[in-house]
């Protein structure tokens, strides 16, 4: 397995691919994503082949994310892609898995 890991994300320096709903992995970690932590969540799903790891820490909120992307599938609406997000913050850890789909270009919303 290949492994991506960004370190000390931004929302000034992360990728700009994406959009995600902040909740995404729930509790007070969900709370905390910002545009750089859903631009890496958004880059995975766009550009991440399956089962690649992508992984990067997030300098401002002080917690780390872990992703794995699944294979891309057509619908009838766009692409959609499941994911595995695990989040940890001290020793809160998150994981949530769930199914992204392209609602445009670039921007992915959990389904």
């Amino acid at each position: 397995m290949r492994s991506i890991t960004f370190f000390s994300v931004t929302a000034a320096r992360a990728p700009a691919h994406g959009a995600v709903a902040g909740a995404v992995v729930g509790a007070r970690i969900g709370r905390e994503l910002d545009d750089g932590d859903r631009g890496c969540f958004g880059y995975t799903l766009e550009l991440a082949p399956p089962g690649e790891h992508v992984e990067w820490r997030n300098r401002t909120s002080d917690v780390s994310d872990s992703m794995t992307a699944g294979p891309a599938r057509k619908t009838g609406t766009g692409m959609c892609r499941e994911f595995t997000l695990v989040a940890s913050a001290g020793s809160q850890k998150s994981r949530r898995t769930g199914e992204a789909c392209q609602s445009s270009r670039g921007v992915w919303k959990v389904a």
